[in-house]
Parts: C-alpha cells; sequence; structure tokens
C-alpha cells in the first residue's frame, strides 16, 4: 500500500482573484503571469489526479481540500520523489467582499504545489502547516488489582466505583478486587463505618487500600434519649437540694 500524500501550505499569496482574467481552467494571474486552476468544484480524486502528474500547478481551493489525505493506491509506476520534489504552495483568504458570496469557506491558493508524504493510517499525525488536525492517541483501558484491608484484615463488600461512570465493583470474601479503568480516572472505595478513599490512576497495575481506625467515621456506645426540658427540671431540683443542704 503507498503512502498517502496531503497539501502543504508553506507561503501565503495575497492576490485578488476577483481581479484576475478568467480562463478555460480558472483565471490569469498578471502578477505571477500563471494560470491559476480553480479546484474548488474537483472532488478528492480529480484533485489527487491532477496533483500527481508533475506538473507546476497554482490552484484555488476549498479549505477543507487543504491537508486533506490523498490515497495514491491507484497510481503505479511513479514514485513519491518524481512528483513531490519540486512543488510548493502558498495561501491566502477570500477579500471579504468574495468571502461574501461563496456558501462554503474557500481559500485561494497560487504557487507550486507540494505533496507531503502521510504515514499510513495516521492521517492526523502529519503536521501540515495551521491546519493540520491534532491527534489524541486514545487511551487504553488497564487492569487495576488489588486488597482492601482494614486493621483486622481483608474487607470483603468493598464498593468500588469508577468517578464520573456507571462502572461500579465490589471485593470478595478475601477482599481482592480486579477492574478496568482508564490512565487518569479516580477510583473510589467505600465502605460502612469508614470515609471513603479515592486513588487517582497512573501507571500503577496494583491498588492495596488499607482502612485504618482513625477513617473511622462512627461513634460506637449505648444510646442514651434525653427530653431538654426534663434536663433542666433536674438541674433546678439538684441546685434546690444543694442550697436546703447549706441552709442546715
Amino acid at each position: 500500500m503507498k503512502k498517502p500524500i496531503a497539501i502543504t501550505i508553506p507561503k501565503p499569496c495575497h492576490e485578488d482573484w476577483t481581479k484576475m482574467t478568467p480562463t478555460q481552467q480558472g483565471k490569469h494571474c498578471a502578477v505571477c503571469s500563471k494560470e491559476v486552476i480553480d479546484f474548488t468544484a474537483h472532488t478528492t480524486t480529480q484533485l489527487r489526479d491532477h496533483i500527481v502528474s508533475g506538473d507546476s500547478i497554482c490552484g484555488r481551493f476549498r479549505k477543507d481540500q487543504l491537508g486533506t489525505p490523498l490515497s495514491l493506491s491507484h497510481h503505479k509506476g511513479r514514485s513519491f520523489a518524481q512528483y513531490a520534489a519540486s512543488l510548493l504552495v502558498p495561501i491566502a483568504t477570500l477579500s471579504a467582499g468574495d468571502a461574501a458570496s461563496q456558501t462554503t469557506e474557500e481559500v485561494f491558493i497560487t504557487g507550486d504545489i507540494a505533496p507531503v508524504e502521510l504515514p499510513i493510517n495516521a492521517y492526523d499525525s502529519s503536521g501540515i502547516g495551521s491546519l493540520s488536525r491534532k491527534h489524541k492517541t486514545p487511551q487504553k483501558l488497564v487492569t487495576i488489582k488489588g486488597t482492601v484491608t482494614d486493621m483486622v484484615g481483608p474487607l470483603p463488600g468493598v464498593n468500588i466505583t469508577v468517578h464520573g461512570t456507571s462502572r461500579a465493583y465490589q471485593t470478595d470474601f478475601e477482599g481482592n478486587y480486579s477492574l478496568k479503568v482508564y490512565p487518569g480516572e479516580t477510583i473510589k472505595y467505600s465502605f460502612l463505618g469508614y470515609e471513603p478513599h479515592t486513588i487517582l490512576v497512573g501507571s500503577q497495575l496494583e491498588i492495596n487500600v488499607n482502612f485504618k481506625d482513625e477513617d473511622q467515621n462512627i461513634l460506637l456506645g449505648e444510646v442514651l434519649i434525653l427530653d431538654y426540658k426534663q434536663i433542666k427540671k433536674e438541674e433546678r431540683r439538684e441546685k434546690r437540694r444543694l442550697k436546703k443542704e447549706k441552709g442546715h
């Protein structure tokens, strides 16, 4: 499979398209003394066929035609170096008056075109000028394993969730767990009686969690319910008793 190409735009050109003289394929630029071919109505295939012909080209393109991969799979017998060595592409935006009359965003390109070879299946990594599309490599799921314990030993039934998702897990009878997460996600460990633990996933593949006594958020003890008015009544009664004892 041949590697695809894309058009570069190294130098701007600010000549006014509306002031050029019409020709069969586009318009003639008196400043450059060249014919500027209008590619705005061309399909990707037509554009590719014209570019790989090896001729020196000046052209007018739609913005979406720039930086777009052009497959060479159907062109045999011609190497990339044969037609790419001498081509360069300057670019300039349309004038405000001309742009207002267009239904699609276009750019005016004039100069010698230079196809740039792109990696196969990596179109977005071409880094083509200001029109290159930044490619962010998708994160891969990783498997995290570990054990959750407290001061006594393994904790079964600990709830484990991935923040911002619906993914939920629990530890087994031995306090062990296994889950799949993306690097950068946050894991939350929750168990009745303890403050939750949260851990940000980095490059680690094993995360062991220990709930300590200081993590406890529950107080243990006998419950005594008292009425506030009754308490105050008992306090006044106690004060009268003490006062009476002092009088004797």
